[in-house]
């Protein structure tokens, strides 16, 4: 397994929308935001948005995207791993691979999430992600954000 970034692949575009479309309509709805994302993933990279995927015998297996939000701010978003690979670590993998490149360019990583996802959530706590009050911060939209995590980089 081996981490890259995408660079405007049609493949990886796929993967990443159909990755992350999986997941989210597996247990929740996929909603308005969920859609603009997925469709102006191209764009996101035009304004600093990094896609990471995990590639296992030349397949996507794994995503997520860092997106900033400004202050060296990013948002960590649409962690999905393919139907069929979990439990190989390639969440892992991305996620290890992700933050430390994002130790060169932010200080702090946010991530919004739904508590029932519980071993994304243990998974960003072994990575030393904090448990923060977003009320005051930023305003996350999905119907689906209950709890929201942070890590600060130390930059």
């Amino acid at each position: 397994m081996n981490v890259i970034k995408y660079n405007y692949e049609p493949y990886l575009k796929e993967a990443f929308i159909e990755m992350n479309e999986y997941w989210i309509k597996k247990d929740y709805v996929l909603e308005e935001e969920d859609k603009r994302v997925l469709s102006t993933i191209d764009d996101s990279v035009r304004n600093g948005a990094i896609i990471y995927f995990v590639i296992h015998d030349n397949i996507p297996i794994s995503t997520l995207c860092l997106t900033p939000l400004g202050n060296d701010t990013y948002e960590l978003v649409k962690f999905a791993t393919k139907e069929g690979y979990y439990n190989l670590g390639a969440g892992r993998l991305v996620l290890e691979y992700a933050l430390n490149d994002a130790k060169k360019f932010a200080k702090r990583i946010i991530i919004a999430t739904n508590k029932k996802c519980l071993s994304a959530i243990h998974l960003y706590e072994k990575f030393g992600f904090k448990e923060f009050n977003s009320n005051n911060t930023y305003g996350f939209s999905s119907d689906r954000v209950d709890i929201c995590f942070e890590l600060n980089l130390g930059r």
